[in-house]
C-alpha cells in the first residue's frame, strides 16, 4: 500500500482530472439518494470514497493483468504512484478489486 501522500496524491487526482468529488469519511452525501449506490453504473457515478481508491490500488497490486490491460490508460508519476487517465478506467478497476 502507498504511503499517506501517495493516497492523497492519488486523490487530488481521481478528483481534479477526473471530475469526480471526494466523500471523505465522516461527510455527508448530499441530498442524493443513490449517489453512492453500488448498482449504479460508473458512467453516472460522480463522487468517490477513500474505499474506492483502496479497491482501484488493490487492483494494481493484486490483479497483474488488469495492470497489462490498462496499461495505456494509466500514467506513473515520478513518485510511482500510477494514476488512471479516465474515469471510466478508475472505475473499472477499482470495481475489478472487490
Amino acid at each position: 500500500m502507498p504511503n499517506p501522500q501517495h493516497i492523497d496524491d492519488l486523490i487530488q487526482h481521481v478528483s481534479s482530472n477526473l471530475g469526480l468529488l471526494y466523500i471523505s469519511p465522516g461527510d455527508t452525501e448530499g441530498n442524493v439518494c443513490y449517489a453512492n449506490e453500488p448498482s449504479l453504473r460508473p458512467e453516472f457515478r460522480q463522487s468517490f470514497t477513500l474505499q474506492h481508491i483502496k479497491n482501484y490500488l488493490r487492483a494494481l497490486a493484486h490483479h497483474p493483468a488488469l495492470l497489462q490491460r490498462y496499461a495505456a490508460h494509466l500514467k506513473t508519476s515520478d513518485t510511482g504512484v500510477v494514476y488512471p487517465l479516465s474515469a471510466k478506467v478508475f472505475w473499472e478497476l477499482a470495481d475489478n478489486a472487490k
